[in-house]
């Protein structure tokens, strides 16, 4: 039997008073309390308590006959030292109880503390309690649990993983409804009420949503990854329970056409198994590629108020991949998402799991529209936003967009295999390329000007009759330019052999026509004037275009055809 630590703090108040009460009773009176001591009596050791037997007597003996008190004073002095002596032994056994006592006193305290952090604490009207802790509150016959008695649940770390209250019979998930709730913080407040939430900061692992709006978002980076449609990994209907068991292979769920949400069946599940009813698909086998997303949603309809809890995994793990747990009202239709939370692996699992109602009747509930959602994250889906390792700010897409973007800002960097360009905004209009810069896009459309500071480029420079002997090397590729090549022919002043700068005539060339039609022949009409200079006149020039050449003809060197020569070619 366990003595109360009340009755044990009363008998340390006891001991103390007496401890005390003896120590002063020690110095009036000397009595056989130090069953140890001895006195050295001749060649003989004399216990205490014999000395002390006799202490009485003597002691009557002196006060009558006082005139021999002379005689006994060397006696008395040495029974005085003795008892001092274990008076000084006797205060050191005392000390010693004392220190033991206040060690067991001690010691009881941080025991009944460690007991009471386990008991309820009441709430303050003093008519429910307060319990925390892993598993389910012990029943008390000499104190029941009360309706309204709460039991915060918490998880194998201590942190609290649900809260539970006692509604007379077992304990349910508490859920709190309010039209709004206000939780003050030291950086502002929280304002949570139907259909929104306000706050100065949320912090998250995961947040799903089709829209976000905003101000501004700041974070490490940031996917667009919503340009395509979703791939839809699992889809059912609740037109086949193929695959769905309670265990595997084992009491399946049946079609049930009485109850469904948007499809003519459902999937019920009713087999009792201990204090829940579950339907589990052990074969999914989905493959979520690295740095992928998706979620599992499904409706679902309970006969009674009951909580669904949803695990995603594999056969080894089956909760790996997500998990959720939601309260379910009796008799309406809810929708359950649950989002991965891991990616890089395959979806082998997943469990609809549905414990005792409020009543503590065994709910029996059904399935419909179940879909596991995989959502790929690569560049093709979309733009990735974030910073390189050099702190400077990126916009990424290898792939091509399903939607127009527009960036805004004082310099804008982009990179390719070939090199790094700059796009620096000046005055709104100019743009410089200090490298080079390809833009690739099937259609790009302009608003205002496009103003460059990048020159004609001259591939060749002379002055050519272009007859069937000569031939131009351009010093890039027409390929190479931005539309193609300008040849240039000027007027030629056969006095001073010398092409005159007048008469000028530009002929420009597509580089998809070279590129297509490579090494073909061009004509070019030459306009002028007569000889005599009374009429105009037209001559005919003849070449074989290249990539990396202009060959001319034999008939460029005869009749009219020598008014002009070749002087230029410029890459455009």
């Amino acid at each position: 039997m366990t003595t109360p630590l009340s009755l044990k703090l009363l008998h340390r108040a006891q001991a103390q008073q007496a401890v005390t009460a003896q120590q002063a009773t020690s110095q009036l009176a000397r009595t056989s309390q130090i069953p140890y001591s001895s006195i050295e009596a001749g060649e003989e050791s004399v216990p205490v308590q014999d000395v002390l037997a006799e202490l009485p007597d003597v002691t009557n003996a002196v006060s009558d006959h006082a005139e021999d008190l002379s005689t006994l004073d060397p006696g008395l002095d040495v029974a005085d030292d003795i008892f001092d002596a274990a008076d000084s032994d006797f205060a050191t056994s005392m000390r010693l109880v004392e220190v033991n006592a206040e060690v067991q006193v001690a010691q009881e305290i941080a025991d009944a503390a460690a007991q009471k952090a386990l008991e309820a604490t009441e709430t303050a009207d003093g008519k429910n309690r307060i319990f925390a802790s892993e598993v389910e509150p012990p029943a008390d016959e000499d104190k029941p649990f009360t309706q309204g008695d709460m039991w915060f649940v918490k998880d194998t770390a201590g942190s609290f993983a649900g809260v539970k209250v006692w509604n007379g019979s077992v304990w349910n998930p508490f859920q709190l409804v309010a039209d709004s709730l206000l939780v003050p913080s030291s950086i502002g407040t929280a304002l949570i009420k139907d259909g929104a939430m306000t706050a100065e900061k949320m912090n998250a692992n995961f947040f799903y949503g089709r829209e976000f709006y905003g101000g501004m978002f700041t974070g490490g980076e940031f996917r667009l990854a919503d340009a395509m449609a979703d791939v839809i990994a699992y889809s059912n209907t609740g037109t086949t329970a193929a695959g769905w068991y309670w265990e595997p292979n084992v009491n399946p769920p049946t079609v049930d056409t009485t109850k469904y949400h948007s499809s003519p069946s459902s999937l019920k599940v009713a087999t009792i198994a201990s204090d829940m009813r579950r339907m589990q698909h052990n074969t999914l086998n989905i493959n979520v590629p690295q740095d992928a997303e998706g979620f599992a949603e499904f409706w679902v309809y309970a006969d009674i108020s009951t909580t669904i809890y949803v695990y995603l995994g594999t056969a080894s793990d089956p909760y790996s991949m997500g998990s959720a747990s939601v309260d379910v009202a009796a008799g309406t239709w809810q929708k359950i998402t649950t989002p991965f939370l891991k990616s890089g692996i395959t979806l082998t699992r997943m469990s609809i799991t549905a414990v005792r109602g409020s009543s503590g009747v065994r709910p029996t509930f059904w399935v419909d529209d179940i879909r596991i959602v995989v959502r790929t994250t690569t560049p093709d889906m979309g733009i990735s936003i974030k910073r390189d390792s050099a702190g400077v700010g990126v916009v990424e897409s290898s792939g091509q967009l399903g939607k127009s973007a527009v960036l805004r800002g004082g310099d804008v960097v982009v990179a390719d295999a070939d090199g790094i360009g700059t796009m620096t905004r000046d005055g709104g209009t100019k743009i410089t390329d200090p490298t080079k810069t390809v833009i690739k896009a099937p259609l790009i459309e302009l608003n205002g000007v496009i103003h460059s500071d990048r020159a004609q480029k001259v591939l060749w420079a002379g002055a050519l009759y272009m007859h069937g002997t000569q031939t131009v090397l351009l010093n890039e590729l027409v390929s190479e330019q931005l539309t193609g090549v300008v040849l240039v022919w000027q007027a030629f002043n056969k006095t001073t052999n010398q092409a005159d700068n007048s008469g000028i005539v530009e002929q420009f060339i597509p580089k998809q026509s070279v590129t297509d039609l490579h090494g073909c022949g061009h004509y070019e009409l030459v306009p002028g004037w007569r000889a005599d200079g009374l009429a105009p006149s037209l001559s005919l020039k003849y070449v074989y275009v290249l990539q990396d050449r202009i060959i001319g003809h034999a008939m460029n060197s005869l009749g009219n055809a020598t008014s002009h020569v070749l002087t230029k070619v410029y890459g455009v």
